[in-house]
């Protein structure tokens, strides 16, 4: 079975043989015509005295001849508006295949929008702004990180707290969350982007990590069992056994 490409291929050359056949009779053809009407015109010559031969009649039949080359002259041109209506074709193809192309990748595109619109843990615009705040202040390094362990402690069995303003405000456990109430969050769009692209687009850097600290701090002065994760800006993250 031949391919789109191969077809494709196989059409333009039956074309250009089809083209080729045409312009060889067309030739032939005012070939023929020019032969003849140049033997006609000698066979039928008269002779004048001192056997000079009259030329009257060949300027009466070189029409013909003339008449032979227009139309040659019109087969080309046919053949020429051929050719250029298949290329005129061949681009118009070309046009519709790309066209195809981005109606496929919009489709995508459209797919991959109502995938983002399905939260990992759908947050409200308040908690989205609480999540960065506390991230910008822990860590501007580390925000996806900070908002991971947020979202982990959230999902975990481990934490009384089932809400992301219990998580936050629980006690000794966010420092920078005295600093942070409902009329004074601040949150810049990097902080806000790093708390969707884990709580919305499930963007993991840290694992299971549940904890964190700065990395001058003894983790066992934290929580016992806690194994290192990762460590990531100024900040380690820690798993717990």
């Amino acid at each position: 079975m031949l391919t789109g490409d191969k077809r494709k291929i196989r059409r333009q050359e039956i074309v250009y043989l089809s083209l080729s056949v045409i312009l060889f009779l067309a030739n032939c053809f005012c070939a023929f015509q020019v032969t003849a009407s140049i033997a006609e015109v000698f066979t039928e010559r008269e002779l004048v005295s001192d056997n000079t031969v009259n030329t009257l009649n060949i300027f009466t039949e070189i029409k013909p001849i003339e008449v032979a080359i227009a139309i040659e002259v019109e087969a080309e041109e046919a053949v020429t508006e051929i050719i250029d209506y298949i290329e005129y074709i061949e681009i118009e193809e070309a046009d519709i295949v790309i066209a195809e192309a981005y109606e496929e990748t919009a489709a995508t595109v459209d797919i991959i929008d109502i995938a983002d619109a399905e939260w990992r843990y759908e947050l409200t615009e308040y908690e989205v702004n609480l999540v960065a705040a506390v991230a910008m202040l822990e860590d501007m390094g580390a925000m996806e990180a900070i908002a991971e362990v947020i979202l982990n402690r959230v999902e975990s069995e481990k934490f009384e707290q089932k809400t992301v303003d219990g998580i936050i405000y629980a006690k000794g456990q966010f420092y920078v969350a005295n600093r942070i109430s409902a009329d004074n969050i601040t949150a810049n769009e990097e902080a806000i982007n790093a708390v969707l692209a884990v709580f919305k687009d499930g963007v993991s850097v840290v694992g299971g990590a549940e904890f964190f600290a700065e990395k001058s701090v003894n983790p066992q002065k934290i929580a016992k069992g806690l194994y290192l994760i990762d460590s990531i800006g100024s900040t380690n993250f820690y798993g717990q056994k």
